[in-house]
């Protein structure tokens, strides 16, 4: 399991970078990626291109406008739970944000299986409405 850990952490980095390439190497091509129902791209989403491509690239490309920030990784029987937080800056006025997540990732032989995303809807899609703050 510490593999797995070490594995997500390389992942969360890559998506930080907007390494989307290395982001898909650690992805089953079948994965199934389950995001709540009341969000902008809120669904069950299966494999690279519908699920990894929609949900990942559904964040503004601008890393300030919006990073997701990693804190905690707890292993729990065969999959590994990601505590963190979206952060960034929005809108016109540059009005700071701050919304927690978990993300529940269910690996098999070194590859991500599934992904259950837990976060606020309300709150992420009036972020991500407001769009990227501007200087």
């Amino acid at each position: 399991m510490q593999a797995d850990v070490e594995l997500l952490r390389n992942a969360y980095d890559a998506f930080a970078r907007r390494d989307l390439p290395a982001v898909l190497d650690i992805m089953h091509p079948d994965i199934e990626w389950v995001i709540p129902a009341g969000a902008s791209f809120g669904g069950v989403h299966r494999g690279h291109v519908s699920a990894v491509r929609k949900v990942l690239m559904s964040a503004p490309a601008d890393g300030n406008a919006f990073r997701t920030e990693p804190e905690e990784f707890l292993e729990a029987g065969g999959a590994v739970v990601v505590l963190g937080n979206h952060r960034g800056r929005v809108g016109g006025d540059g009005a700071e944000f701050e919304i927690p997540f978990a993300h529940v990732w269910e690996l098999r032989d070194g590859l991500v299986v599934r992904c259950r995303s837990y976060v606020d809807t309300a709150q992420l899609n009036a972020v991500l409405a407001a769009g990227p703050s501007h200087p």
